[in-house]
């Protein structure tokens, strides 16, 4: 079989399961990115605020997998629904064929039935030749036998047609069997679908959720390594002042300022 080709709903939402996971993937490398700049400054140690983004880092992915594994499954149901209306279009079409068959055989009997009414007039006439010549008996008793033969032969393709007519309606009947077990079916796997669509919208609205305290917690990083780089700037200055002073020459100009003053 051919591969078919993505629907408008997979064209949707597949790249935005893309997105999301590259997005994920940058969040990741941003916050390893600045670990691995303030490990190498010396001034920001592991904080709960970087395990907390881990944690939401990982809540995001295990969303993003659910998501796909959602997507994936109202793929896979929605294929199996189109399968099934192909079936119940084909067994349709069978049902209609069969529906005019048993049209045809129907105007079949008409004309059986019509035929034995032309058979009866036939057998009134033969009566009558019969009443109103008694030398022709023999030959009456000929076309009477012609008659019972025909009658016979008109009882075995009546029978013959009732018996065909019996087994298209059995046929109908099996049909209309199949095509309710294929709507009941059918309205299960739409049930699945609709209950599918419901967690797909729940799992949406957690990955925002998820998104949107990323940013609070990146925001919170980024100002805590403002901080911590103002402190230690601060302190690389009282360094450099405790260095000045415990030099004799600077400690000595010092003292010259201070006389003078």
């Amino acid at each position: 079989m051919e591969e078919e080709a993505p629907s408008d709903d997979e064209r949707v939402l597949l790249p935005g399961v893309a997105a999301a996971a590259a997005l994920s993937a940058n969040v990741v490398a941003d916050v390893k990115s600045d670990g691995m700049q303030a490990e190498s400054q010396n001034i920001h140690a592991p904080c709960n605020n970087c395990k907390n983004m881990d944690q939401n880092v990982n809540t995001m992915k295990a969303a993003l997998g659910a998501m796909d594994r959602v997507v994936t499954r109202y793929c896979a149901l929605k294929k199996e629904i189109e399968a099934i209306k192909r079936e119940l279009e084909e067994r349709t079409r069978q049902c209609d064929v069969y529906k005019s068959q048993l049209a045809s055989s129907h105007e079949q009997c008409v004309k059986a039935v019509a035929e034995a009414a032309l058979l009866k007039e036939q057998t009134a006439d033969l009566q009558k030749k019969l009443l109103s010549s008694a030398e022709t008996s023999g030959q009456l008793r000929s076309e009477a036998q012609i008659y019972k033969n025909m009658r016979s032969t008109h009882e075995e393709e009546k029978r013959t047609l009732m018996r065909e007519i019996s087994e298209l309606k059995g046929k109908n009947e099996s049909m209309c069997r199949k095509d309710n077990e294929s709507c009941a079916k059918l309205m299960v796997l739409q049930a699945e679908a609709t209950k599918t669509a419901q967690s797909e919208d729940a799992l949406k609205k957690q990955l925002g959720q998820a998104n949107t305290a990323i940013q609070n917690w990146r925001r919170k990083i980024q100002d805590s390594l403002s901080l911590n780089r103002i402190f230690g700037l601060s302190m690389s200055i009282k360094a450099l002042m405790m260095i000045f002073l415990g030099c004799p020459a600077f400690s000595e100009k010092l003292r010259h300022v201070a006389d003078f003053q």
